[in-house]
């Protein structure tokens, strides 16, 4: 199975530039995520775990992690 949605994401990525999101640019993790999940609540979502200090994304929603993309994304 490809592990390339897993968080974190690797480092070094750049941000994303989204003209048509509600806001841009959006670092890698929330632009790959808003990608499908684009409605505002999940913007604000994601808006509000973002920072200067990056993105806390995989506390919640990183591997083992109660809502990891795994477990919900589960096939």
């Amino acid at each position: 199975m490809d592990d390339s949605y897993t968080l974190p994401l690797q480092d070094g990525l750049l941000s994303v530039t989204t003209p048509r999101a509600q806001f841009t640019p959006m670092p890698p993790t929330t632009a790959a995520c808003l990608s499908c999940h684009d409605g505002d609540s999940a913007a604000s979502h994601a808006l509000s775990n973002t920072s200067g200090l990056g993105e806390a994304c995989a506390t919640c929603h990183g591997v083992g992690k109660r809502y990891s993309v795994e477990a919900v994304h589960a096939r």
